[in-house]
């Protein structure tokens, strides 16, 4: 590409095919003005290194999935600044996957579901709350749905019989020599030792 010049203005000679155009270079202010509109309006290149998450902050991302009342685990343990999603996509980078069951319902079709996507990632480190569990007064009710869930998690081949489990009341009828985490405070401590911050 050559230049001619010309009095007051610059000229671009462009060859095509044997042919040659002139195009003239536009004024000085839209040179000068385009690229800071362009700035300004979020439209510029970004030349900034991309920079992926690093596996450190992607390891203390716990996720939570299971039906309508996984949110109101979220919101609970955001409140204790726990780094919290519901993006099932990162089950397999994780530190903790939380499945969230209301006990007034019992396992759905999304817990199986839920099932069969932490088993295709390979992920075992997961905590089970039966949600809800102040609006039980049966013993009995919360021990079939934990064996139901356990039963659930196994057909999967994942370890049903030692994941954790928990209920979200302090007052929730279970027994005193269960395994289970009984409370926010309970399930708050576990979660951070999942983090290593407990």
């Amino acid at each position: 590409m050559s230049r001619a010049a010309a009095p007051g203005n610059w000229h671009f000679a462009a060859c095509h095919h044997d042919q040659v155009s002139t195009v003239r270079e536009p004024p000085m202010v839209y040179r000068t003005t385009l690229p800071l509109l362009l700035t300004l309006l979020g439209c510029a290149r970004d030349n900034s290194p991309v920079t992926s998450p690093s596996p450190a902050s992607q390891q203390s991302i716990v996720v939570v999935v299971g039906d309508a009342t996984a949110a109101d685990v979220a919101a609970q343990l955001r409140k204790a600044e726990v780094r919290v999603t519901d993006d099932r996509s990162l089950i397999g980078s994780a530190s903790l996957v939380v499945i969230a069951q209301d006990a007034t319902v019992g396992p759905l079709p999304v817990h199986r579901e839920v099932a069969a996507e932490i088993a295709r990632t390979g992920h075992r480190r997961v905590l089970w709350i039966q949600t809800k569990s102040s609006a039980i007064d049966d013993q009995e009710l919360l021990e079939l749905e934990e064996l139901e869930a356990r039963e659930l998690l196994n057909e999967y081949k994942l370890p049903g019989d030692t994941i954790q489990f928990a209920v979200d009341a302090e007052s929730a009828p279970v027994d005193s020599r269960a395994p289970s985490l009984k409370g926010w405070t309970a399930i708050i401590r576990f979660v951070s030792s999942c983090l290593g911050n407990g």
